[in-house]
């Protein structure tokens, strides 16, 4: 599948692009020939359904490589880290930094924010982005999340941590920044450490995704009396209500990254819309219901789990920082918000 993804047409301007096997069934080479934008790269495909790209080629080329490799197939996603659950990773090293990244521009549109509404002081942010690097990230953070400051609005982007293979007072270390699309960017004495570091998060990443699939994926069992439903669609609640539905029922399916779903919405109401859509991850059929306050999700019995992951960290990026994903009591740890109401009553 590499062969598909990493070709002369998602690389048109390119001199030649290669990819070769090595003497190690689980890596594979990749190079693109560019004189402007020249990357090489290693693919470690030792788990089938999450690969690692390992490159030391300049991070724009690598980053434009990444996109052009996945936006161009079906078959292929990046991971998606979610607020809560950058925050844990933060946590197995030493937090050295943070980013924020949010902006409802793209949703709403820089006409909306006119002098009028940011003259206001009730009008919500329109974009909110900060780096720091230093000892008190952790004090930032919960400052900026206070009711007093911006909690709508800091979504967690990057952590930056210091990583140690064998306890903080070893030498071998890598010194990671994580951002919340998957990609790593390190630095340190040992490579190892950075390894055990994108295992550890790989792990988890996985089975938060195992427990998202077992629990709302959607279809049918036979039993003796004919079929009954099975499975449960995956319910977002927004902290606050949504100024404007329809824009971001829009917004969301523009068949366009980041969001990657296709669809048409229509109205089920007021302040209320059905988008029957298409995952342009995997193409399989995701229905949608976007109401002010919350917003559920259909996957089919056999669609991909990173759907919903994909939408909880994006609207987070560009909704509502404070979104949820309801999932029960003690679900999978912190790494999701426990349900404050299981039975939000929406029309099916």
């Amino acid at each position: 599948m590499i062969e598909q993804a990493w070709s002369s047409d998602a690389f048109p301007t390119a001199k030649s692009v290669k990819v070769q096997e090595t003497g190690d069934s689980d890596l594979i080479t990749a190079t693109v020939d560019d004189t402007n934008k020249p990357v090489s790269a290693y693919f470690d495909v030792s788990n089938p359904r999450f690969w690692i790209m390992h490159t030391v080629s300049q991070s724009p080329a690598a980053d434009r490589a990444v996109d052009r490799t996945v936006d161009r197939t079906h078959r292929l996603d990046r991971i998606w880290l979610w607020t809560n659950l950058l925050n844990e990773v933060a946590k197995l090293g030493s937090f050295r930094g943070l980013g924020l990244d949010f902006d409802r521009r793209g949703l709403y549109g820089d006409s909306y924010y006119d002098d009028q509404r940011l003259d206001s002081p009730e009008e919500p942010l329109a974009f909110l982005k900060m780096q720091l690097w230093g000892n008190q990230a952790s004090e930032v953070l919960r400052v900026l999340r206070g009711s007093g400051a911006f909690p709508n609005e800091t979504s967690l982007a990057k952590v930056k941590i210091k990583h140690w293979l064998d306890g903080d007072a070893s030498d071998s270390f890598s010194v990671d920044d994580l951002k919340f699309n998957g990609k790593f960017t390190t630095r340190g004495t040992s490579f190892q450490s950075h390894i055990s570091l994108v295992t550890e998060v790989i792990g988890r990443y996985s089975s938060a995704l195992e427990f998202v699939e077992s629990t709302f994926r959607v279809g049918m069992s036979t039993v003796s009396e004919g079929l009954i439903p099975r499975g449960r669609p995956a319910t977002f609640v927004f902290s606050n209500q949504l100024p404007d539905v329809e824009r971001v029922a829009v917004s969301i399916s523009r068949g366009a990254p980041p969001f990657r779903v296709w669809g048409v919405p229509t109205p089920l109401g007021k302040n209320a819309f059905r988008i029957r859509g298409v995952d342009m991850h995997v193409g399989h059929r995701v229905d949608i219901e976007i109401y002010s306050d919350a917003m559920r999700v259909f996957v089919p019995e056999n669609g991909c789990g990173n759907t919903i992951l994909r939408l909880l960290t994006n609207l987070q990026h560009h909704v509502d920082a404070m979104v949820s994903l309801e999932t029960g009591e003690g679900a999978i740890g912190s790494a999701f918000q426990p349900a404050h109401d299981e039975s939000v009553d929406r029309p099916l």
